[in-house]
């Protein structure tokens, strides 16, 4: 046995092992082994012979050999850094794919061989449960099988097939893929496997679902409008509209309206707002968007005659990023129809309102007037008291017609807020004083408790706020007993620089108001219980007048109320203040108050008076001053040693004055009496007190020596008067109060009769009455101011007098060329003042071109002192105030001329006028005049507006304002 054979079998199994005991079938294949390792010995011994021979051969070879594996190695390792770089990036495609697709691979039967983690994830399955399934694991049952079929068509032909599909996760739900599955074929080109690559979609399926279903949504919503809406961009005009289109115009699509109508405007009727005329083309909607805020209005009519009218507005919108036109056509035909029919009826309601304020108002006339009259004449106490109550009654009615006429403009939007700038004090001394009375008959004890932090002057409607203010006090005092109370307040809530912001207060101790009475108390004819018409009177119309005017200044009136524990009535304003105007300062030395003690001073009584008082001078406690002080005044309230500091204060200041807080009742001490000079009875108010502390006597006589003086200025000249009037009764009383002006008047019974006495004689006024047989007052106007410029005759003054007293009867009658407005019922006052004011020798228009400024001053604060007969202080506070609105005034002047507005331009120039006439600014005046005789006579040059500016300038700089 070979030696090599022997060792190694001896070191395989151990250097003890027994040759002898090997079977002979092992034995003879242990020879067979040995002869070969002979074999192989023999070979080697051959072999290293022939090296041993040619080794100058072998090491050529080898340097060959070597030379060959050298550049195979260095092509090996290029090539398997190559190969590690491919794979690399193999990999890291395989990284992205697994993470943002879903992976699967199937055999050629479709069972899966391998599935990503995404694929596991989206499905809901885990890989044990999908690797060796069919790929039909995460079919959709809802799908067609011919979506299955053509996918397994294309594959099977070596196709790459992609589309869109469902699929089934492992919970039922369904979930969407872009797929792309490709066959993977072997180097023979025979299919292998296939691969399917997948993109979820759900999120964008399901949001075109959505989007669908809004669409479809939106499409039926746009053409199931009744309005008609079209849709047009700009460079193609109209590109969709909504089916009532078709159905209004007739019309089967949008192509065949394109081929017959050129531009939408032709299908409306021309004497309307989309005018073919006007050839606007495909931007018709232009005259549209310039104008958003105007009400647009088309006429169609379709092939029957049938008339349709179209309210038009147009916006531009945003579709696609691009600006289009969103055009709608709203059917407002019965709308308008209806608006016809109201126009109409409120037409008729103004007429009839008219009518009944001329009917009512013209037998109330005389029934003041002779009631009046007759109260002034030599009557019996008895007697006078009848005619004080006629007087009354007929005043009462005259509220109740001009409620109903202030309801009829609130229903028709034609009550009007007239802002101007007064001082605020001065209105609510005019108020309190006038309900003071009627608080007194009734014994109530009347309260006015005014904040002094209330600026001066404020800026709102004074007239409203009066009517408010006086219907509140009234309801107060009409509901509350006797004996009870009634405290009008008004506090200072807010100010700023520029504004304030200031509580009215009306409260009082009367019946008061339930909540649900409460609930209605505001509505028009409601009142808070049916009885209180019955018991109390009224229309129940006042607090709802109250309430429109209230939320036309931007505020609400509000209530708190009680049963039998009485009621407030409250508001709040927002005003404009003016700075730097403060009150007018009273012409007194600077005075010294003293103030005795007051038991229980809730109302604040003593501190009302003082702040009136510290306006004029200085005020002391009177207990608490020593005896080297002196006074000029002493206010003193109830008390019990009332007589003993009134004798105490005598003693130190013998030449003083005792001023009594209080009702002259309650002192039944005569002594006491004797000390006191004058007696400050509720309600307190600012020009009550100043009047006690410039001794009210002594003014009162000052002012009928003035009111002489006036007389006997007016009464020289014995003034003529034209009245032209045609009920007798209003006849009469008008001449009795012109003779008691001493004046003559003649009576003309139509405005026919007026004009021929105007042609006949000269007169320095005429009263037109408007509502006139033969010829009206308008007419009538008209024809004298013709014959004034035809004939150069003589101008007066035309005063309208009448009961006409619906909104905008005012203006028509200025505009006709009267000169001022009276209505009936004549007010002896009213009518004075207007009478005296109007037949003034600087008044009359002729005068005016008469005035030369080479002959007299531009201006002169002297006239208007004069013709107001006003002290110079109140002269300039009256022209500051004019000055304040007049460049307002004249900008709206020069926008009128600008435009060509004559019957503006005149209503304007006219109104401008009258101001400045009377605070006797008589220069402007004329340039005034001559402006209202331009555009009477429709000039178109108004070359005085630049003169009015200039001359407004120097009287400016002459008042020094």
């Amino acid at each position: 046995m070979h030696r090599l054979l022997k060792r190694q079998i001896k070191k395989t199994l151990g250097s003890t092992f027994d040759f002898d005991s090997i079977d002979e079938k092992i034995q003879d294949l242990l020879n067979i082994v040995s002869d070969v390792y002979d074999d192989f010995d023999d070979q080697r011994r051959m072999s290293e012979h022939i090296i041993t021979v040619s080794s100058d051969e072998l090491r050529n070879s080898n340097a060959q050999l070597k030379k060959l594996l050298d550049e195979r190695s260095e092509s090996l390792e290029n090539k398997t850094i190559e190969n590690k770089e491919i794979i690399n990036l193999l990999h890291q495609y395989k990284v992205a794919i697994d993470q943002s697709l879903i992976v699967s691979r199937t055999d050629k039967s479709g069972i899966i061989t391998y599935v990503n983690e995404r694929f596991c994830k989206t499905s809901g399955y885990s890989e044990k449960e999908l690797i060796g399934s069919p790929h039909n694991i995460v079919r959709d049952p809802y799908n067609s099988k011919e979506l299955y079929k053509n996918i397994w068509e294309t594959i099977t032909n070596k196709k790459i097939w992609t589309g869109t599909f469902s699929n089934r996760k492992k919970n039922g739900d369904i979930y969407y893929v872009n797929s792309t599955i490709i066959p993977l074929l072997d180097p023979e080109g025979n299919i292998q496997e296939y691969m399917g690559l997948r993109d979820e979609i759900t999120t964008q399926i399901e949001y075109q679902k959505k989007l669908k279903s809004q669409t479809q949504r939106i499409h039926t919503i746009f053409n199931s409008q009744e309005n008609i809406t079209l849709i047009i961009e700009p460079s193609d005009g109209i590109i969709d509209v909504n089916n009532r289109f078709f159905e209004t115009f007739g019309y089967n699509n949008l192509d065949e309206y394109k081929k017959k109508v050129k531009c939408l405007c032709h299908l409306f009727e021309e004497k309307e707002q989309l005018d073919p005329k006007n050839n606007f083309g495909l931007k018709w909607y232009e005259q549209f968007l310039s104008n958003p805020k105007q009400v647009h209005k088309v006429t169609y009519k379709d092939s029957n005659k049938n008339e349709y009218i179209f309210r038009i507005s147009c916006k531009k919108i945003l579709l696609d990023a691009k600006t289009h036109i969103l055009a709608t056509l709203v059917d407002i035909t019965e709308l308008e129809h209806a608006r016809e029919k109201a126009v109409v009826a409120q037409k008729a309601k103004s007429i009839f309102l008219a009518n009944m304020s001329h009917e009512i108002r013209t037998p109330l006339n005389a029934i003041i007037g002779f009631s009046d009259i007759l109260a002034l004449s030599k009557l019996e106490p008895e007697q006078k008291e009848y005619a004080n109550i006629v007087s009354k009654s007929a005043l009462s009615l005259l509220d109740i017609v001009d409620d109903v006429l202030d309801l009829s403009k609130i229903e028709s939007g034609k009550l009007e807020i007239n802002k101007d700038t007064f001082p605020v004090n001065t209105l609510m001394d005019h108020i309190i004083e006038l309900f003071s009375i009627k608080a007194k008959e009734k014994k109530i004890r009347f309260i006015y408790d005014a904040d002094p932090e209330v600026p001066y002057s404020i800026y709102t409607d004074s007239t409203r706020l009066r009517q408010v203010l006086s219907n509140l006090l009234s309801n107060a005092i009409k509901f509350t007993p006797e004996y009870g109370y009634v405290i009008y307040s008004m506090k200072l809530i807010e100010k700023n620089k520029n504004k304030a912001t200031i509580e009215f207060r009306v409260q009082d101790s009367g019946i008061g108001i339930s909540k649900e009475q409460q609930a209605v108390i505001f509505e028009p004819f409601l009142q808070a219980d049916t009885g209180i018409s019955r018991n109390y009177g009224g229309t129940g119309l006042g607090l709802s007048i109250c309430k429109e005017i209230i939320q036309l200044l931007d505020s609400k009136i509000k209530v708190q109320s009680q049963m039998n524990k009485g009621s407030t009535f409250y508001f709040t304003l927002e005003v404009d203040i003016k700075q730097g105007e403060n009150e007018v300062s009273h012409h007194y030395e600077h005075l010294n108050f003293a103030m005795s003690d007051i038991k229980d001073d809730k109302e604040h009584l003593k501190i009302n008076i003082q702040n009136y008082l510290e306006k004029i001078g200085s005020v002391y406690e009177f207990s608490k001053v020593g005896s080297n002080e002196n006074f000029d005044y002493l206010f003193c309230f109830e008390d019990d040693s009332l007589l003993e500091n009134i004798q105490k204060f005598k003693v130190l200041n013998p030449n003083a004055k005792i001023v009594y807080v209080g009702n002259k009742k309650t002192i039944s001490n005569f002594e006491i009496k004797d000390f006191i000079h004058h007696y400050l009875d509720l309600p307190i108010y600012g020009s009550k007190v100043f009047n006690i502390i410039s001794d009210s006597t002594i003014i009162e006589e000052e002012k009928q020596i003035d009111t002489i003086k006036t007389s006997d200025k007016v009464n020289t000249s014995k003034k003529h008067l034209l009245v032209a009037e045609d009920n007798p009764n209003n006849q009469k009383l008008i001449e009795i109060l012109i003779h008691k002006l001493d004046m003559k008047c003649t009576i003309a019974n139509n405005g026919q009769e007026a004009v021929n006495e105007y042609s006949n004689n000269k007169y320095d006024l005429i009263l037109m009455d408007i509502n006139m047989p033969i010829l009206d007052g308008v007419s009538a106007t008209k024809k004298i101011l013709k014959m004034q410029k035809e004939n150069n005759s003589y101008k007066v003054p035309i005063i309208a007098l009448t009961a006409n007293t619906i909104e905008g009867d005012k203006e028509k009658y200025i505009f006709a060329g009267m000169d001022d407005y009276l209505a009936k019922p004549i007010i002896f006052d009213k009518f004075k003042a207007m009478i005296e004011h109007y037949t003034k020798e600087d008044f009359v228009d002729d005068k005016l071109n008469s005035i030369k400024e080479e002959d007299s001053p531009l201006f002169s604060i002297q006239n208007t002192m004069n013709q107001l007969n006003l002290d110079e202080e109140t002269s300039l506070m009256l022209l500051e105030n004019f000055f304040l609105t007049i460049n307002d005034d004249i900008l709206i002047l020069e926008e009128k001329i600008k435009n060509n507005l004559h019957n503006e331009v005149y209503q304007q120039a006219h109104y401008i006028k009258g101001s400045c006439l009377n605070l006797a600014l008589n220069e402007l005046a004329s340039i005034l005049e001559k402006i209202e005789q331009k555009a009477q006579t429709k000039e178109d040059t108004f070359e005085e507006s630049e003169k009015l500016i200039k001359t407004l300038q120097q009287v400016k700089k002459t008042c020094n304002i």
